[in-house]
């Protein structure tokens, strides 16, 4: 049993360790418009003079509808320290019509050091975002509620295993309100 458990712990180390690998190995990545990777806002910000006239991508908050302006905020390191920045970059030919304060991902052309001629964009409305959280807690909670009605966890064997019957609220609520400690039906 306790080899199982060490071996358990071996292989999730290695798909951890494995996992944060991939991540800093793509983020390591040089810029290549050919695989989809490109010059992205720190660039922009810091030496637009090296990717002017080339594809950028910038992701940012509309701050002026006429003529678009977005606020980009970036970071930086400069000897050492770790700065955190915010460049405002002017959008022509907009594909579509924006609103202050929604957020936007632009692809297209860098064409002087703050003004990109859009290709295409992604609008998500400020709206979205409180809508977006509030779903993605409930799901959270639905997730949790289905994994302790489902699933119980056996100290012997130090895992989840399946419940043979689920779990229901009603019954625990009777258990504790009759001051009773509820029995594991799976024992």
């Amino acid at each position: 049993m306790e080899r199982r458990q060490w071996l358990r712990f071996l292989t999730l180390g290695i798909l951890v360790v494995g996992l944060l690998g991939v991540c800093i190995g793509f983020g390591a990545l040089e810029p290549n418009p050919s695989e989809g990777r490109y010059p992205d806002v720190a660039m922009v910000g810091e030496h637009p003079d090296q990717v002017l006239h080339q594809d950028v991508m910038v992701t940012g908050t509309v701050v002026n509808t006429a003529p678009g302006r977005l606020t980009v905020p970036y970071t930086t390191v400069s000897n050492g320290d770790v700065l955190d920045r915010t460049i405002t970059i002017t959008l022509r030919d907009l594909p579509q019509s924006i609103r202050e304060g929604d957020r936007v991902q632009v692809f297209g052309t860098l064409t002087d050091d703050r003004t990109v001629r859009v290709t295409r964009m992604v609008t998500v409305p400020s709206r979205n975002i409180g809508y977006m959280y509030a779903i993605s807690f409930l799901a959270g909670l639905w997730t949790l509620s289905r994994i302790v009605r489902h699933w119980r966890f056996d100290r012997a064997q130090q895992a989840l295993i399946p419940r043979t019957s689920p779990l229901r609220l009603r019954d625990r609520l009777n258990h504790v309100r009759n001051g009773r400690e509820m029995e594991d039906r799976d024992a």
